[in-house]
Parts: structure tokens; sequence; C-alpha cells
């Protein structure tokens, strides 16, 4: 408390001691520690001296912003002030008084102490040669921008600076000059002006570290490690518990080599790295990508740029198995100046640009720098168990950190496991998020990739309109991305419309490939446009067209045989047989000789019944190599469509019993060993199947159970097989091998073994009249589609179903009443829309 004694006498508030208007200096003082208030408020304040005439309260407003302790909002703010000056000065009219002169006097004040206490600002050097030039002095404003491009030949307003100038001198223009009395700071500045355009010009060397952390990646690491050798000054690894010869490897490029226990934190690791970091720059990598050797010298020149916080490299994503796998491009910011900082942050998918000035864009450039990066390959995912260990600590950081960068990558890993449903919801609740928190969200760099990948799973649940409504808002934000025009595409080849996915595709040929700033797949706008157009074709009966298109897109791609198949079977109806595998080996040039391609076109020639040329193309795979696991297997299977089963069977266990491939083989072997009815054969097969690893345990179930009904020893063993979608998709996909050989007994023996593994009687009705259509066992369909109507009532896919049976047995009136009612119910099926049109097209006729 307080005594009568202490208390003052004068009211503070009749005195004014409390509620007096602080001045503008006084306001922007009070917001130093906020850089970005302050940045705010100086600009407002700034405007109002600008309307207002008030030179000397801007001058100590910058004097304020230079207290900053953040130097790039201090950067900021002269930017700010010496636009805002240079803007005033064009609105001032062009007479004797040379009044217009004075903002440039001004800038000229306000820029000559801070180039001269940092020289290496491009930006700050080309405001300052433009104000020299319009106060008539030609030559000194050359030598700026002279400097500006010898700095960073990527400024295009610098360069046409320079042009103007040129220009100005050769033509020999007369040049008002302005009295000195208007620009005295100028007039007493030329020879500073001087000297800050040569020091500009010196640049000084800067160290470079990279900083990574690894694990087990002896297979990986000498690619990444050799081509930094030399064009960089120190390599820091962090190895998280590596049990094979990882840290030797980098001891022998001249890494340094530190211990870290894993936290389950990749942040912690990389900012644990970091920390014995020694350079002035730092670089970021991870074992499976490895800088193209050609483009590593770079990283020394750009060093010197010290201007810059940032560079984005170019890097290339190889997603797939191997020569069959697409591409992905993206542009990543991947080295930056080491400061305090910069750290990283999240404990998956970590991000490192929270600290950096993201609204100067000045501070980060694009470079040529190429990566390629291997880590998405299916066998490295596969065997590092990449989406379980991912979503895991996901979802931890999502407890505490939901952003919509966290949901997107949550969205993303249950996207890479197919599980569209949960990868949809954490997507759309992404760009909920991203809208909800950032009116200019679509600036983000991820946010292209979360919307189209948002469209992806809309898409995939059969939510057409959705998609569509979705990519074509995008396409207004980002026009250049024509990732989201073949999304279009796509979509309405899913529905079934092929006049629009031709439309769309040509329209992402005339695009071609998405600029790298986006994460676009390679492709989009060539080759896989260009298969996604032959597809429109083909289904239109235009198979000439459609053939030339596919010979195009594999010329466009030679190394990519995503498309190889289609372009085997376009040539095969076109050309026949011998033609067809003639152009293709034309095609592929000296990768005709390879297994990949060898494989996929015997595929091509086995699904078409031309057994002979598959059998010579699996020749010419095995006899250099007689134990080619995919071989092996693919030609397994044509043995079986033979119905060549000692052959299928020898095959199929030729494979090593070590081979990561080896279960998948013994499952084609246990086929061939029932029907053959060999129950010693069933056992050997078995074996392998029971110890894959790599198989779910619920699908090696399915085995030992089948084997227990193919030899009467059952004994209560289907009674163990877990209901699970492996082990009903194992039964299923077995149940239609057995159709497709027509194997009626062993198909009738495991028939029983579904109600076993799929329990729901609505589920089941459905896939077993769904394989009885595949296999054109018509009557056999229509009887599951009936049975189910009678016990659940009709739906769109009984409905569809039916229509379909009734096609086939072309009850032309009877499918057309169905498909119609079908459709009512829901107007989204691209099959039963497309089938109807077919219908109502041959009734026409």
């Amino acid at each position: 408390m307080t005594s009568n004694s202490e208390r003052p006498t004068t009211s503070r508030f009749r005195s004014g001691s409390i509620g007096a208007a602080a001045t503008p200096v006084q306001r922007l003082e009070r917001l130093l520690e906020d850089g970005e208030r302050m940045y705010a408020l100086f600009a407002e304040l700034v405007n109002d001296c600008i309307r207002d005439q008030r030179m000397e309260e801007l001058r100590e407003l910058v004097a304020v912003a230079e207290r900053s302790k953040d130097p790039q909002r201090v950067y900021q703010a002269r930017k700010y002030a010496a636009g805002a000056l240079r803007a005033m000065s064009s609105a001032i009219p062009n007479d004797d008084r040379f009044l217009w002169a004075v903002p440039h006097d001004q800038i000229v004040a306000l820029l000559v102490p801070a180039l001269e206490a940092q020289p290496h600002e491009p930006e700050l050097l080309n405001m300052l040669g433009a104000s020299v030039y319009e106060l008539g002095h030609t030559k000194l404003a050359r030598r700026v921008f002279e400097a500006v491009r010898d700095i960073d030949p990527s400024h295009q307003q610098a360069r046409a600076n320079l042009r103007s100038v040129k220009d100005r001198l050769q033509r020999s223009q007369v040049v008002v000059s302005v009295p000195e009395r208007v620009t005295p700071i100028f007039a007493s500045t030329r020879t500073r002006i001087k000297r800050i355009a040569e020091l500009a010009t010196r640049v000084e060397a800067r160290t470079v570290s990279v900083v990574m952390i690894v694990k087990d990646e002896e297979e990986m690491l000498p690619g990444c490690l050799a081509p930094l050798q030399g064009n960089v000054d120190q390599i820091v690894i962090v190895d998280t518990g590596s049990s094979d010869r990882t840290k030797e490897i980098a001891l022998e490029y001249g890494a340094e080599v530190h211990d870290f226990t894993w936290t389950g934190s990749f942040s912690e690791a990389r900012n644990h790295a970091l920390s014995f970091a020694t350079g002035d720059w730092a670089i970021w990598l991870d074992a499976d990508e490895h800088v193209i050797a050609e483009d590593a010298p770079q990283f020394r020149s750009l060093a010197t740029r010290t201007w810059v916080e940032g560079f984005h490299i170019i890097e290339t994503h190889f997603m797939g198995s191997g020569d069959i796998g697409s591409e992905a491009t993206h542009a990543p910011m991947r080295m930056f100046q080491r400061r305090p900082q910069y750290v990283w942050k999240g404990e998956v998918h970590e991000q490192l640009l929270g600290n950096f000035p993201t609204w100067l864009p000045e501070r980060f450039q694009q470079t040529s720098i190429r990566v390629d990066h291997f880590g998405y390959l299916s066998t490295v995912v596969d065997a590092r168990d990449k989406h379980e260990r991912n979503l895991d600590l996901l979802m931890s950081q999502v407890q505490h950190d939901r952003t919509a960068f966290t949901c997107f990558n949550i969205g993303t890993e249950h996207a890479s496991m197919n599980d569209w449903a949960e990868a949809l919801r954490w997507f759309e609740e992404a760009i909920a998020i991203a809208k909800q928190t950032d009116s200019a969200w679509h600036e983000q760099q991820f946010a292209p990739l979360m919307v189209q990948r948002t469209i992806n799973a809309r898409r995939s649940l059969g939510r057409t309109a959705a998609a569509i409504e979705l990519a074509e808002e995008a396409l207004g934000w980002w026009p250049a991305y024509t990732d989201l025009v073949y999304e279009l595409a796509v979509t309405h080849a899913n529905s079934g419309d092929w006049i629009e996915t031709e439309t769309q595709a040509r329209r992402a040929l005339e695009l071609g490939d998405a600029p790298a700033r986006f994460v676009s797949a390679k492709g989009k706008g060539t080759y896989q446009a260009r298969a996604l157009l032959a597809a429109a074709l083909r289904e239109q009966n235009r198979m000439e067209e459609c053939c030339a298109e596919l010979e195009r897109a594999q010329e466009e791609a030679p190394t990519f045989f995503g498309m190889l198949i289609d372009l085997t079977e376009a040539l095969l109806q076109t050309r026949g047989v011998a033609v067809a595998s003639a152009r293709v080996d034309e095609l592929l040039g000296e990768r005709s000789h390879g297994a990949t391609a060898n494989v996929l076109i015997a595929a091509a020639f086995h699904d078409a019944g031309e057994f002979d040329a598959a059998e010579e193309r699996y020749a010419r795979v095995l006899e250099p190599h007689p134990t080619h696991a995919g071989a092996l297997i693919a030609r397994a299977e044509l043995r079986l469509a033979q119905r060549n089963f000692e052959a299928a069977y020898t095959d199929a266990m030729t494979i090593d019993p070590l081979d990561i491939v080896a279960g998948r083989a013994a499952q084609s072997a246990f086929l061939a060993a029932v029907v053959l009815d060999d129950a010693e054969r069933m056992a050997s097969s078995l074996e392998r199947i029971a110890t894959a690893q790599e198989l779910p345990a619920a699908e090696r179930a399915v085995y030992v159970a089948w084997k227990g009904l193919a030899t009467g020893s059952d004994a209560g063993v289907t009674a163990l097989v877990p209901t699970d979608p492996a082990a009903g998709m194992t039964v299923l996909r077995n149940l239609e091998a057995l159709a497709k050989l027509e194997a009626t007994n062993e198909f009738e023996m495991l028939h029983p073994l579904l109600a076993q593994v799929q329990p729901n009687d609505r589920l089941r009705h459905l896939q077993l009249a769904e394989l009885y259509l595949r296999r054109q066992f018509v009557d056999m369909a229509g009887e599951e589609y009936m049975e189910y109507v009678q016990r659940f009532g009709p739906d769109p896919v009984s409905l569809t179903g039916l229509g379909k049976v009734a096609t086939m047995k072309e009850m032309w009136e009877d499918a057309e009443v169905l498909l119609v009612e079908s459709l009512d119910l829901d107007p989204e099926q691209p099959d039963a829309s497309r089938l109807l049109t077919a219908i109502q097209t041959r009734q026409v006729v």
C-alpha cells in the first residue's frame, strides 16, 4: 500500500504524463524487437513522411529501423524507403527547379553508408545506380550497374539499366546537369560511390560444409560423397547406428564421422550434424541424394554470393521399381548461410525455412545444380519400411503441431499405401488449415503438390466432379502447373469421357513439363501426356494415331518403360507380331537387349496370346542370365497359361530362396503343384512361402490351409486363417487363376475358404460376381448378383453388374433399364455411363 504522503499531489492524467500521443519515432522504437510489426509500421510512417514531405523525420525513422537486431529487416527498411523516395520523385513535375532530384539525393544519403559497410547488395546497388543515372551522371551509373552484373549476372533489372546507359552514351544524348545546390549530398559522395562499385566486385572465398545423417548406407553413400570431394571444404556425417560399412566408407572419402543415438526426430539428428559444421555455408543431403558430378563445382562459386540466404537445387526423385518407375522434379533449398537461427524443426519431413527471410525473394536463388534422389524407389522404400515409421512419428508430431504441412505429410504416407480415404481426409484438413492461417497459402512451396494429391485422392475415391472442380480452380492459381491439366485428363479418362481426355492431354502437351519450382512428375507435359492421349485415341478406335503417339512417346523417353506394354500391344494390333517385335527393338536401340525391356515386351505378347514370341523374349534374358528372377517368374506365368505345369513349377522354384521375390515365385509354384495334384511339390513350395517374411502373415496362412484342403489333411487348419483383407485378396486371386486355367475341381476345393477369410456376405457376393464376369462366366455372375439383390436389395453396384450380365447376353433392353436405374441412384459411375452410351448407340444403329 502507499501512504498519503507518497501519493503525487498532481494527477498524472492532468499533467499529461499518461495518455500523451507518442511520436512516430517513439512508436517505431517500441517495436524494434518485433521485426514484422516494426517493418509494417515503418512502411506506414514512411508513406506519411513522403506524402507530407517530412524528409528529416523520414531520416530519423530510417535511423531507428537500423537499430533493429535483425539485419534482414534493416535491409528491408532501407530498400522500402529508397523505393518510396523514387516513387516520390516520379510524381514531381520535371521543370527547371529540379525538385524531382531532391528525393534521389536522399536515396544517395540513405544507401551510400549502408553499401560502404556491405557493398555486396545487388538490389541496393541497382537502386543507387538508378538514382545516379537520373541525376545525369551516366558513366558513374554504368560503373555501378556493371558491378551488379559482375556479382549477380541473373539480375535482370540491372542488365536492363546497363543497356539504357550504353544506349544513352552511344547516342551522345545531352543530359541536363542538376545544380549541386539541389543535390549537395550526391555532390560530396561521388568518390565514395566509385569506391563502392569497386569494392562490390571484390569477392572473397567462403567455405562450404556438407551435413548428413546416415544409417546403413554402404550401398548409396559412395555415389553421394564422390561428387562432393574437392568441391566442398568439410563433410560432416552423423551416424545413427549403422551396422554395415557406412562409417568406414565415410572416412575413406574424408568425412568427419560423429555418432548420435537415434531419438525418433530427424530434426534433432540434423541439428546435431549442423553443430559440427564450420563452413560459412551449409549443404544438407541424404545418402540417397547424388549431386550430378559436373554440377558440383558450382557450390564454391555460389558461396561468394553473400547477399543470398539460400539456394535451391533441381532434384529428380526416381519412383517405382527400376526402369519402370516414373520421375518427379522438385526445387528444394539445400544450401544456406550457416547462422544460429537457421535450424530444423519437426520429427519427419523436417522443415528448415521457419526462420529464413522468406519475405525477401532476392535472398533466395534457383541454381542449375542437379541432384538425383533414389530414396523413393520401391525396393529401397520397402526395405526401410518407411511408411509405417513415418506415420508413427508424424502422428506423434501432429498432437502438438497440427499445421498444414504436417497434415499434408500424413496424407502423403497414407496415399503411398493406397489408403485413399485416410489420405483425402488429411489432405482436405491440410488445405483447410492453410487457408485459415495464411492468406497467401497458395504461394507456399508445398501448396501445389498438396492440391495435386488432393485431386488424385478425390479421383481415386470416385469423386469425379469434386476432382475436376478443384483442378480447374487450382489452374487459376498455378496456370503453368502442367500436372493439374494431366490430372484433369486422367479424371476424364476414368469417367469414360475420351473426347475430353484427348482435349486435356493435348493441352498438357502444349504446356510441356512444369517448371522446377513445382513438385512435378517428369513427363506430365511430354511422354506421359502423350501416352494418355494414345489411350484416348485407342478408345475411339483410332489405332493408327494411337500407335504413332506411343511411338513418339517412347522416343521422347527412351529410358522409361512404363508404356512399353501399351506400345507393344498397339503395334501388335496394327502391324502384326513380326513387325511389332522389330519396331519395338528399333525404338529401344541398345536398351532392347536389357532384361526389363524384354520381360515387359514378353508380357504384352503373352497377353495377346503370342506365346512363341513371348518365349523368344524370355530366352533373350535367361540365356545369358539363367537365374534372372523377374524373367523366371514371368515365364512361369507363361508356362501356366500354356498348361505346362511341370515347367512352370521348375521356373518358379529355380529362383534363389534368399531372393526377395522367392516367396512370390513360390506362390506360382504352389498353384502348379495343386493342379498337378503333387503333394510333395506343394510341401516344397509351401516351405518357401511360409518363410518369406516379406509376405503378410495372413497371406501365408492361406497357403497352409489350402494345402490341407488339397491333400485332405485339413485337421481344422482352415479355422486358423484370420479374417483379413490380405487373406481375402489371396483367395480371390487364386480362384481367378484357377478359373482362367479351367481347373474346376481345384476351384471348388478352394472356394469354401473364401467364406472363412471374407465373412461379409455382401462383399463376398460382389467379389465373386466380378470374378465370374472377368472370366466371362456370365450365368454364374448373374446368379451371384441376383442372390445379392434378393438378400440385400438393389443398389448401384449390383444393378450395374446385372446390366453388364444382360449386355454380355445381348439382352439390350434389359441392360439399358438396369443401367439407367443404377445411374439414377448414383450418377458418378464411369463404367455404367460408358456401357449405357455404348448400348444406346448400338440400338440406334
